[in-house]
Parts: structure tokens; C-alpha cells; sequence
């Protein structure tokens, strides 16, 4: 009897430690988690948004480059500039089509006479004349519609002014970005389950020792009297 008095009321307030710890527990680890995946999130939107403004600025030099050579129709100029600029580090393919899509200019030799992928092509034909962007699984596609101007009607007698001339494309390569979105997953991944684990053990421990002190301090203030005044009845 003297001994169940001790592990009831020790087991009462176990019960209440454990709910205590447990959520406690629960709402620091939940935090930690959050407070994980929103760095995570940012920095992974920072390298995207670096991995894009690299092709772009490949991509409005590639626009501003030729634009002189285009309209006066120096194309042996333009492929010069296109050839260099395929040589940046990064750059997997940069190119113009014609009107109905074929590569007809290219860093990539094996890629002339080739059609442009439909999507990209269409995308950037309906897209009002901005920039279209399309990220494939290791590279990101950047590419405009371009027209023809008023001037450009001279070398193009049988064209219109404001009729396709053809689309102007960057491959860009995104596999550094892969790479580094996969490392900080990891990272994220490693830095959660450690702070789960170091919560867990953490609550563990603190709940054991609350509970010996509990169960040893019930001992010495409740049954010991007890026992005093039982024996003395």
C-alpha cells in the first residue's frame, strides 16, 4: 500500500510530464523544422533567380550584339558574335531560326537545319514579344520572337514589315544549380533529422530525471512520514 501511494502519484505526474515534454517538444522541433525550410527556400529561389539572370544577360547581349548586323543584314557578323558568345561558360546552345522554326544559326553546328522544339518556338511566338523562358530538366531555354522592321523590307522583298523573322534562342546550362539545390537539401534534410533527434533525446532525458526526482521526492516527503505515523499508530 505504502508503495502504491508512491507509484500512483508518480504516475500521475509522469503522465503529466510526458504531455508536457511531448508538447513542448513537438512546438520547438516544428519551429526548428520551419524556421529550416524557409532558409531553405530562400537560398534555393536565391541560386535560381542567379541561375536565370546569368542567361539572361547571355541572352540581351546576344540581342543587343546583333541587333546592328541583323538589320543591315551582315550575317556573317552575326554568326561571329553568336560563335563567342556560344563559347561563355554555361551557354549550351544559342541560335535563330527562320519564320517556320528551323535552326538556320547556331553555336552548335549539329544543330542547323534542325526545328526548334515546338513549345519553345510557339511560346515565343504568342508571347507578345517578351522574353520566354522554359526550364528543361538539366537547362533553362530563354527566346524571343523577333519581326521585321521597316528597314529590313529592303533585303526582304517578298516580307512584310511586322511579319516573323525568326526566333532567337539561348540553351543555358543548369546543372551547377541542380547540384547546389540538391546540397542544400541535403543539408536541410541532415540539419531536421538533427534537430529532431537532439529534441527527442533532449525531452528524453529531461523527462527521465523530472520523473526520478518526482518519484524520489514523493519518497522522502510523503512516505517516509507515513511510515513515521504508522509506526508510531
Amino acid at each position: 500500500m505504502r508503495m502504491n501511494i508512491q507509484i500512483k502519484v508518480s504516475s500521475f505526474l509522469l503522465l503529466v510530464l510526458v504531455v508536457s515534454f511531448g508538447i513542448a517538444g513537438w512546438i520547438a522541433t516544428q519551429r526548428t523544422v520551419s524556421v529550416v525550410s524557409h532558409i531553405t527556400k530562400e537560398f534555393g529561389s536565391s541560386l535560381e533567380k542567379v541561375a536565370y539572370e546569368r542567361a539572361l544577360n547571355v541572352f540581351t547581349s546576344l540581342e543587343t550584339g546583333t541587333r546592328g548586323s541583323l538589320e543591315r543584314g551582315e550575317m556573317q557578323v552575326f554568326a561571329r558574335i553568336l560563335n563567342d558568345l556560344g563559347k561563355i561558360k554555361g551557354v549550351q546552345e544559342i541560335g535563330l531560326t527562320n519564320p517556320s522554326g528551323k535552326v538556320v544559326f547556331s553555336s552548335r553546328k549539329e544543330q542547323l537545319s534542325t526545328e526548334l522544339e515546338s513549345t519553345l518556338f510557339t511560346g515565343a511566338t504568342g508571347n507578345n514579344r517578351q522574353i520566354f523562358q522554359k526550364q528543361e530538366s538539366e537547362s533553362l531555354l530563354l527566346a524571343r520572337a523577333h519581326y521585321l522592321e521597316h528597314d529590313c523590307v529592303r533585303c526582304h522583298a517578298r516580307s512584310q514589315s511586322g511579319e516573323l523573322s525568326g526566333v532567337l534562342f539561348v540553351r543555358y546550362d543548369t546543372r551547377d544549380l541542380l547540384a547546389a539545390l540538391g546540397t542544400v537539401d541535403e543539408i536541410s534534410h541532415s540539419a531536421t533529422t538533427s534537430s529532431i533527434v537532439t529534441g527527442f533525446v533532449t525531452g528524453f532525458g529531461g523527462l527521465f530525471f523530472a520523473c526520478l526526482g518526482v518519484y524520489l521526492l514523493i519518497g522522502s516527503q510523503v512516505r517516509s512520514p507515513l511510515e513515521k505515523v504508522r509506526n508510531i499508530v
